[in-house]
């Protein structure tokens, strides 16, 4: 069971609010350092737990991730140019129709050409007019996942296990799994922002050089 309860809802603990994107992969390694020095102790404390689960939100205390006026900017369907190069793109797991009312499972594949990756952010799009998020879940059982429910799009967090040694090279690599509802009939875009606001796709190695990857997406027709 994910320590944190699988919290997608985070805030701050007594701190100034995180002003940049890449600190949320370092509160949680650290959070994942803690919890792997003293878990008993962490998750034993009720106190101390609620207050981890608030460190990881990105979102001062009192505030909404978005506002009214905000909508969500629709990427641009296309291709991987080059699949020689790093990419992530999302796409329909089988080749079964997308029927109103029935869920369907989308997948998170990704490419690094090589790098050992220990840590990933991804900004998934999914149209809210026409699908339901149901559900996202790490396909990678070395990989744990945190959640941030924008409105205008889903932020994941990717952070490799810190007790496992062996490399984590994607090849055409199912990272997540997402489930969702379609809701009418017509059609849908499901796709990965490169970069929205201060957040970016982004792919993060042993070295911890940071790999801005090439994004793909689908336009899906449901009936």
């Amino acid at each position: 069971m994910d320590p944190l309860d699988n919290t997608t809802t985070p805030t701050d603990i007594g701190m100034e609010p995180v002003k940049h994107h890449s600190y949320r992969m370092i509160v949680i390694t650290l959070i994942v350092i803690l919890v792997g020095i003293g878990g008993a102790v962490v998750l034993s404390n009720n106190l101390l737990k609620s207050k981890m689960k608030e460190e990881i939100n990105l979102t001062p205390t009192g505030t909404s991730a978005t506002t009214e006026n905000e909508t969500q900017t629709v990427p641009v369907v296309e291709p991987i140019a080059n699949r020689a190069q790093p990419w992530v793109e999302i796409v329909q797991s089988t080749q079964q129709p997308a029927v109103v009312g029935q869920d369907l499972t989308l997948d998170v594949v990704a490419s690094s050409t090589g790098k050992d990756i220990t840590g990933y952010d991804v900004l998934i799009y999914i149209d809210r007019t026409m699908f339901d998020i149901v559900s996202v879940t790490s396909d990678l059982p070395n990989f744990s996942i945190y959640q941030f429910d924008k409105k205008t799009h889903l932020t994941v967090t990717g952070i490799k296990d810190l007790q496992d040694r062996t490399q984590s090279i994607f090849d055409n690599t199912i990272l997540l799994k997402v489930v969702v509802r379609p809701k009418q009939v017509g059609s849908g875009t499901v796709s990965l922002y490169k970069s929205e606001g201060k957040e970016k796709t982004q792919l993060v190695d042993a070295q911890v050089t940071v790999i801005e990857p090439q994004i793909g997406s689908s336009q899906i027709s449901i009936q």
